[in-house]
């Protein structure tokens, strides 16, 4: 689950790298891109593709451009930005959290950094082993 999310950040980080190329030089073509960010240019293409299917740039025999609506999306892109991250910071999970296996509770610390959460548990493998054998049973 957290996975997919992971490749669809960094596919609309890519998307914004493309963007931002077009936008900074104009026209640009697909190799300049490639050669350039260091993705493949299937990956280019998929990318230019995506934004041509947005309406924000579009194709000319020079490479690609912008369009009329490129400068309205980029100003309102911080905004969504983080509304999402709003979104995102709701369903965090809280610093302490207890999840039942059998008779016993299984309490954990979440430690929160930057790029991951780390969970530390007292006696793990015995309650993970109490928790999987509960779901075993029903």
């Amino acid at each position: 689950m957290i996975e997919r999310l992971e490749n669809e950040v960094n596919m609309l980080n890519r998307h914004r790298q493309v963007l931002t190329m077009v936008i900074n030089r104009e026209p640009i073509g697909i190799v300049t891109m490639s050669d350039e960010t260091g993705y493949p240019h299937h990956k280019i293409r998929y990318s230019l593709r995506v934004l041509e299917e947005e309406n924000l740039i579009e194709p000319s025999s020079q490479g690609a451009m912008t369009t009329g609506e490129t400068a309205a999306f980029v100003d309102q892109l911080d905004s969504k930005l983080d509304e999402i991250n709003s979104r995102l910071t709701e369903i965090k999970l809280n610093t302490q959290w207890a999840v039942k296996a059998g008779n016993r509770n299984w309490d954990c610390d979440l430690i929160h950094t930057q790029s991951s959460v780390v969970i530390t548990a007292k006696n793990l493998r015995q309650q993970w082993n109490l928790f999987i054998a509960n779901i075993a049973l029903g």
